[in-house]
């Protein structure tokens, strides 16, 4: 069984349904139309709202990935990692523009763009440098383990229009709108945080261990975990 497929689904089929419920409130005729259909057609209805759920959340992924990450990448993930990483971003980003061969070229790209502060460019290129080190590492049980907090990390971005949505619905009078800014914001954090998450472990074994693929310097060591032994 095809574990990251359903994983897949999951993420895209749960924020999709949340959706779905939450468009029926904001929009009393969905909800009529649906419940038309239920008692037309009651076999068509399960199919019906589950294909229609699924295409909500695809649609609201693709949407929170362009919204979600490029906000993440203009502030937020860099103000969490100075925050809360243990990690000093000169001394990785040393470490890395030794090992990794695109992260020079992936910082120089990032510091280009005027929107985003140098210490903003640095943290999003020890992110994605970190995460390369793991990649190219061939260790399948880091590899799984990073791709399941990226799985996590993903979730939560694909869950910011539904938490936002239903905080304004649940909300009421003039406070909606209040309450409605603190889940963006609240949202916008955790996703950062997820980040975080996903940065602390692959940083971890970077610096432990080095990048370990073709242009691996550091990893020397018989005990090294981020390299796979074969018998």
């Amino acid at each position: 069984m095809n574990w990251k497929a359903i994983n897949l689904h999951i993420e895209n089929l749960v924020p999709g349904i949340l959706l779905l419920v939450e468009f029926q409130v904001l929009f009393a005729k969905c909800g009529d139309m649906i419940k038309s259909l239920g008692s037309d057609r009651p076999t068509l209805l399960i199919p019906f709202f589950l294909a229609l759920a699924y295409s909500l959340g695809v649609i609201s992924a693709v949407l929170t990935r362009f919204l979600v990450d490029g906000i993440s990448e203009s502030g937020p993930r860099a103000w969490v990692f100075s925050l809360l990483a243990h990690h000093d971003p000169l001394k990785i980003g040393a470490r890395l523009k030794t090992d990794d061969r695109g992260f020079e070229e992936d910082f120089e790209e990032e510091s280009k763009k005027w929107y985003r502060p140098i210490h903003v460019a640095r943290w999003n290129s020890i992110y994605r440098g970190a995460l390369r080190a793991v990649v190219n590492s061939g260790n399948e049980r880091a590899k799984e383990e990073i791709s399941r907090r990226r799985e996590q990390c993903r979730l939560m971005r694909n869950l910011f229009f539904p938490s936002v949505i239903g905080m304004y619905l649940l909300a009421e009078g003039s406070h909606a709108v209040g309450w409605t800014v603190a889940a963006v914001v609240f949202s916008l954090f955790l996703y950062a945080y997820s980040e975080l998450n996903i940065f602390a472990e692959a940083a971890d074994l970077f610096v432990r261990y080095g990048t370990c693929g073709d242009n691996n310097v550091a990893a020397h060591s018989g005990d090294n975990p981020m390299r796979e032994t074969k018998p």
